[in-house]
């Protein structure tokens, strides 16, 4: 009876606080900009292709898998010429799919599988985060051949 009354003790203790209010969550102000797209119509694969290899200094990966062998190669290609590439992949998912997963890790890409949920279905790219990689006016942006501003501008002009 007592280890029956402790029990409901902290069942009714744990239920208790799970009604107390959340914290308040402090926002903070964000830099940076935010592209997406949903379809192939949308030219997706291009857009990641092309941010990745405009990414100077880290690029960071949450994908419920890796499938498409052009996007993986970009990310080689960015980890070949030192930026640092990181992926986050759903451990089903990785199993089923291991191929681009091989050649990733083959060329050194650090690979952390969510074993955790049942489907980690996010699809998320963070690049060079809080850096600032270049600046200027339009006109002097367009002017460099191989920036950042460049070849994001000369995508977003891609019918």
């Amino acid at each position: 009876m007592r280890m029956l009354t402790a029990v409901l003790s902290w069942l009714a203790a744990g239920a208790a606080s799970a009604f107390q209010p959340a914290l308040p969550v402090v926002p903070f102000a964000a830099t940076g900009t935010v592209q997406y797209a949903f379809t192939h119509d949308d030219h997706a694969d291009e857009m990641i292709i092309a941010a990745v290899e405009a990414a100077r200094h880290q690029v960071l990966v949450q994908a419920y898998s890796v499938t498409h062998r052009r996007i993986a190669d970009a990310l080689v290609r960015a980890r070949n010429r030192g930026v640092e590439v990181a992926v986050i992949a759903d451990d089903g998912q990785s199993r089923n799919n291991p191929a681009m997963i091989r050649e990733l890790a083959r060329a050194g890409v650090p690979l952390l599988f969510d074993a955790r949920h049942a489907a980690a279905h996010n699809k998320i790219i963070v690049i060079d985060a809080g850096k600032a990689i270049e600046q200027g006016t339009h006109a002097e942006l367009l002017q460099k051949l191989d920036g950042t501003y460049r070849k994001l501008h000369e995508y977003q002009l891609l019918p």
